[in-house]
């Protein structure tokens, strides 16, 4: 009967450390997003058919697709 007792405490403590992890995982994920929403774009050209970025000075920079 110890043993029962036991099997749920460490289930429902891994149960609670998961959560946790999820919770922590999805700060960050809010977090790298609202980051990148302040990332401006401005004056810069994206090229389709080339993928490579053109920057207000017209130099080239690779895309990442």
């Amino acid at each position: 009967m110890h043993n029962m007792y036991l099997e749920y405490v460490l289930a429902i403590g891994y149960a609670v450390f998961l959560l946790a992890v999820a919770l922590l995982l999805e700060m960050v994920a809010s977090y790298v997003y609202q980051r990148s929403l302040r990332t401006s774009t401005v004056g810069f050209t994206y090229r389709f058919d080339s993928d490579t970025w053109k920057c207000p000075e017209d130099a080239s920079l690779p895309g990442f697709l």
